[in-house]
């Protein structure tokens, strides 16, 4: 598998306005401060186009390296299970934790044909000398992948199935919908949380029969009205 570079300026694609919501707080996307910060890193680096199942280095040359994204989306995996953290999406600064720690969690796979921009450290740390703001953005974003790693991991922490599979249906509802065409509720479900599939289909057929959720043929999600709150 191998990935090319181009020269051209990629398409720049926007992506949704997330919010999640943390013991009755919400949380919404830094929309604006990772829009400031992607702008000034646009003129580093080089444009890559990256096919889909594809895994970041996060290194080039023994230097680590930043990707803005600027089109389709990637999955933040654990390393050991390989279960999904949560889904990014363009415009988004991908790296910022790994620039600053010396471990991770996990890797970026895309999940589709992707284009992205390698920026080097050193090229981050000349944007951020001429441009000494920036470092609030970047405290502002990081803060916000932390809270959004927990509250994702308090999706999927309730002891009962059914509160873990409700959770995760209404985490997919809020998704763009590129995510809710290209990924079913099933496969959304079990990416994330260690369930039987014979369970997760048990407890979607039957709020499927009691008319609580939609799906067209391969399980995509099309409809949700409010789902109850025990099964």
């Amino acid at each position: 598998m191998s990935i090319t570079m181009t020269k051209s300026e990629p398409e720049l694609r926007s992506g949704p306005s997330l919010a999640f919501t943390l013991a009755g707080v919400s949380f919404p996307r830094p929309d604006e401060e990772i829009k400031q910060l992607f702008d000034a890193l646009k003129p580093y680096g080089d444009v890559l186009s990256i096919p889909a199942k594809y895994k970041l280095a996060m290194t080039c040359k023994d230097e680590k390296v930043i990707y803005l994204l600027h089109k389709g989306y990637f999955s933040y995996r654990y390393h050991d299970t390989g279960m999904i953290i949560s889904y990014l999406y363009p415009p988004l600064v991908i790296g910022l934790g790994n620039i600053f720690s010396h471990c991770s969690a996990g890797y970026h796979r895309a999940e589709v044909p992707a284009k992205v921009q390698r920026v080097t450290e050193s090229d981050l740390n000349r944007c951020l000398e001429n441009n000494p703001h920036l470092w609030q953005n970047i405290t502002v974003i990081l803060a916000y992948a932390l809270f959004r790693t927990v509250a994702q991991n308090a999706l999927v922490a309730p002891p009962k199935a059914y509160q873990v599979v409700r959770n995760l249906l209404i985490d997919l509802n809020q998704q763009p919908e590129e995510i809710k065409k290209t990924v079913s509720a099933p496969r959304y479900i079990l990416d994330r949380a260690p369930l039987s599939r014979s369970t997760v289909m048990h407890i979607i057929s039957e709020l499927q029969r009691g008319g609580y959720v939609n799906t067209a043929w391969g399980g995509f999600l099309t409809g949700m009205s409010n789902l109850p709150e025990n099964f």
